[in-house]
């Protein structure tokens, strides 16, 4: 029988237990295998890396590093316990003159140089799991090009990032898996709106715009409709996305910004494509991001930063400054709004799809990619996803109902065309294997 993963359980909480275990004994075959990752440190992951551990992969081969604006400082010395290797940023990570970018940049090449110098000689594979492509368009200054290298990416903005002429190795679209994207989202628009409602104690009776009416955008627009806000305006370039939401008035995006109070940014690029949009509209503007960088209102981000200190000092909480005749209070400096830096905002039965997710899609990499497959986009095991899905739904709703979470019977064809990338090398289901809600048999 399979080792049961008992540091990640949570004692008398079915549902916080593991979904996938391992289907057989990995971790001689994983003794070979480095896992360099870039997360968000918050407090679901300790456990998570203790799942890897004990599946195989050797302390002294994982490398660890958290993004500054959503890292929760007691997650960086619960990761250090477990003898990885956790890179630090310095006290003082940004400075006037340089942007987040340029800084995180560097931060992630500093974190590189390490993995190289500590990489145990042995390790014959490395697994890259990523979060918006950061490591991804480094890596070929660090790995020889027949490195035997594959990467798993978490987020649609690094899918983007990847597909920009900087996509050189296999990687396994986790990004782009239908659970993902179709379950996933509506979790993060929970806590998004539940942030909103503590930031903008007025924000139900507001007028709210939605810039981006993809996944996040769509799932957001529900979750403020749960929540009682009757006057929501969307906008998107594409037309045909959000054509199902019906809680909320089309409008230009101009339009949006004029009527709007509160302005939530779900495109992954600069929302308002001007900060100028912004300077003729009187009153207070509160503009949020909601998709996964801090990309969401750049212009209007580096226009306050000449205005506003704090800003610059430290770039991660709320701004508020003047931009023409707008009243302008950004949010958590721009940056994704479920982040704080002191808690996880969303529901841990909830989450936790989204760390079997990425335990499956790290263990696909490490068996079931070529590397030989170069710049190829690989599917997250389409069965393994419904099985997944599946259970965790289930769990879910027998907790809370599963609110905001529409599980229905697909049939196998929507999970493929609703996944990005070819079909791996072999089946998931040969490596893990559903924890059912039923008890194991001994």
């Amino acid at each position: 029988m399979p080792r049961v993963l008992s540091a990640a359980v949570s004692t008398g909480e079915q549902q916080n237990r593991p979904i996938l275990i391992p289907a057989r004994d990995l971790s001689h075959e994983l003794h070979r295998t480095a896992l360099v990752a870039l997360q968000h440190f918050l407090p679901s992951i300790p456990a998570l890396v203790t799942r890897f551990l004990e599946l195989g992969f050797r302390p002294e081969a994982v490398f660890l590093l958290g993004k500054p604006y959503s890292t929760v400082p007691a997650v960086v010395e619960e990761l250090e316990a477990r003898a990885c290797y956790v890179h630090r940023p310095p006290d003082r990570f940004l400075t006037v003159q340089e942007s987040y970018a340029s800084r995180f940049r560097r931060l992630v090449r500093e974190f590189l140089a390490e993995v190289i110098k500590r990489l145990p000689s042995q390790i014959q594979r490395v697994v890259v799991l990523d979060e918006g492509g950061w490591l991804s368009t480094e890596i070929d200054d660090f790995f020889l090009p027949d490195a035997n290298v594959v990467v798993v990416e978490h987020t649609m903005f690094g899918a983007k990032v990847l597909r920009n002429d900087k996509w050189k190795r296999p990687v396994v679209l986790m990004a782009a898996s239908a659970a993902k994207t179709r379950f996933e989202s509506p979790v993060i628009a929970e806590a998004i709106v539940q942030r909103l409602g503590e930031q903008v104690k007025q924000f139900v009776g507001s007028t709210v715009g939605i810039i981006g009416l993809g996944n996040i955008g769509s799932a957001v627009t529900l979750a403020l409709k749960r929540a009682g806000v009757e006057k929501i305006l969307g906008f998107d370039q594409e037309k045909e996305k959000g054509v199902e939401l019906t809680c909320l008035a089309r409008s230009t995006r101009s339009d949006l910004v004029t009527r709007s109070d509160i302005i939530l940014g779900c495109t992954g690029n600069d929302s308002l494509g001007s900060a100028s949009a912004i300077r003729d509209c009187g009153g207070r503007k509160w503009l949020a991001s909601c998709s996964s960088a801090d990309v969401e209102f750049r212009e209007v981000v580096s226009q306050l930063a000449e205005r506003v200190t704090a800003l610059r000092g430290d770039p991660f909480h709320d701004a508020r400054g003047q931009l023409g005749k707008a009243d302008v209070m950004l949010l958590n400096g721009g940056f994704p709004l479920n982040f704080d830096r002191r808690r996880e905002l969303e529901d841990p039965a909830k989450i936790q799809l989204t760390r079997e997710l990425t335990f499956a899609a790290v263990v696909q990499a490490a068996f079931l990619v070529s590397p030989s497959l170069g710049r190829a986009g690989v599917m997250l095991d389409v069965d393994l996803q419904r099985s997944l899905v599946e259970e965790w739904f289930l769990r879910t709703k027998s907790r809370d109902g599963a609110e905001g979470i529409d599980w229905a019977q697909y049939p196998e064809s929507w999970w493929y065309s609703h996944s990005g990338g070819q079909a791996p090398d072999g089946h998931l289901g040969d490596l893990l294997r559903v924890w059912s809600r039923e008890p194991m048999a001994s």
